[in-house]
This record gives structure tokens, C-alpha cells and sequence, in this order.
């Protein structure tokens, strides 16, 4: 799935993709969903990253039940716009 969130600018985008690879390139990752601690999963790292360097809350207050943010939360946030989705090969 390919997303975008439309309303941040091109320099905000920017700004996200710098913090989210710092953030990964220095920190630890979790292997599951374990939230409120110094490790990121795959979907708690695009909200962080949006949340702490562009000031963009992803977060619907319907979803993220328990602190824990997974990539259907992300797809189903209002803020968040699907622009291309791929269904994967099976043999």
C-alpha cells in the first residue's frame, strides 16, 4: 500500500522522511507491537514520525486501542489517503 497524507506540504514531507530514517537508523526496532517504550514497530514509526517532526496527528480517536498503532489504523485514519494498493503474487 501506498499512502500520502495531504496535508502536509513538500517540506513537511521531507522533514517526516529525515526524522523517520533517523529514528530508525539510530534506535531499536520491536519485533512486535510493544507501545509506550524507547523501541518502534513498523506502523508506530510512521506516526512517531509524523507526530514528532511535523506536528501531524495520523491518530482517529476511534482507532489505536491500547496504545498500539497497526498499518489498518494508519489506512483507515481520515488523515490518511490510499494512492495505490498491490495485491501480492502467490504461486
Amino acid at each position: 500500500m501506498l499512502a500520502r497524507v495531504p496535508s502536509v506540504s513538500d517540506s513537511n514531507a521531507n522533514r517526516v522522511a529525515l526524522y523517520s530514517f533517523a529514528r530508525w537508523n539510530d534506535g531499536d526496532y520491536d519485533s512486535i507491537p510493544i507501545p509506550y517504550n524507547d523501541a518502534v514497530y513498523c506502523s508506530e514509526l510512521i506516526w512517531d514520525s509524523y507526530y514528532n517532526s511535523a506536528n501531524v496527528e495520523l491518530n482517529d480517536n476511534s482507532i489505536y486501542p491500547l496504545g498500539i498503532i497497526t498499518p489498518d489504523d494508519l489506512l483507515m485514519s481520515s488523515f490518511v489517503q490510499s494512492v495505490m494498493a498491490y495485491t501480492p503474487i502467490i504461486d
